[in-house]
């Protein structure tokens, strides 16, 4: 999943700002300033283990939602949202091109970087 696009969550269940019913949440990509903001949202020692305070602030930083809109959510919404969240940390996959000769077969890494 690359970090460049926004992701839209359908929620099963609405949540309210105010009387403005909400079914669904876009996340915006995460910069580095998020996670000095929220902190990381996961650690990975072994197994993932979710940091549920950061995730619920990174959601909310990323949504562009208040704390308490990212309250209301439910568990299974809320647990649809963590992937996309988590997504953001993975590196984007550049499109393959058939001139590009620079990729290494055994690593994938490329020349240059």
């Amino acid at each position: 999943m690359p970090d460049t696009k926004s992701i839209t969550v359908t929620l099963t269940t609405p949540v309210y700002l105010g009387t403005e019913k909400v079914m669904e949440l876009t996340f915006r990509p995460m910069r580095g300033a998020d996670l000095v903001a929220a902190g990381l949202p996961f650690s990975t020692d072994g197994r993932t283990e979710i940091n549920a305070p950061a995730m619920a602030q990174m959601m909310s930083r990323l949504a562009n939602q208040p704390p308490s809109l990212i309250g209301q959510l439910t568990p299974y919404d809320w647990m649809n949202c963590v992937p996309v969240i988590m997504g953001f940390f993975r590196a984007p996959v550049p499109a393959p091109s058939s001139t590009d000769t620079s990729r290494s077969e055994s690593t994938g890494a490329t020349s240059g970087s």
